[in-house]
């Protein structure tokens, strides 16, 4: 789900199982060496339909939450990566994850998406917001007044 700002960040995410990026993924990381976080940005080109590296950062992302909602923990697993060596990776789940913002657009879609408290719940940000509400009021006081 994107944002009304035309390169903004988006508001939501679907974490599904591409083995063709995953292969892109892997490829590109072993012939760097690459040892550690990274986001690798990847766009399907619909002129040549193929996949396109934009670029690869070397921190964790935008989507770490919902990436944790899909059963993927990338802070912890790098932490046991590192001091235990190669991790096995279980598989993770399909899920559709929503912030805040995209909560509330996902709700304006269909106000009967407010009753599925379990979706809500589980597939969006709601749920750490009440559980840490720290790092929210932050946002909040220091993206008002700052």
């Amino acid at each position: 789900m994107w944002g009304d700002k035309r390169f903004g960040a988006q508001l939501g995410q679907e974490f599904i199982y591409n083995n063709e990026i995953l292969e892109i993924s892997s490829t590109l990381m072993k012939s760097l060496c690459w040892s550690g976080v990274a986001c690798i940005d990847i766009r399907f080109d619909e002129d040549s339909k193929d996949y396109k590296i934009i670029e690869i950062n070397t921190r964790y992302w935008r989507s770490l939450v919902g990436s944790l909602a899909s059963g993927v923990n990338f802070p912890l697993l790098s932490i046991l990566t590192h001091l235990k060596g190669s991790q096995l990776q279980k598989p993770y789940k399909e899920v559709s994850f929503f912030n805040l913002k995209g909560l509330v657009k996902y709700i304006r879609t269909d106000y009967k998406n407010l009753l599925k408290i379990r979706f809500i719940w589980k597939n969006t940000a709601i749920k750490y917001a009440i559980l840490d509400p720290l790092p929210m009021i932050y946002k909040f006081f220091t993206r008002r007044w700052v």
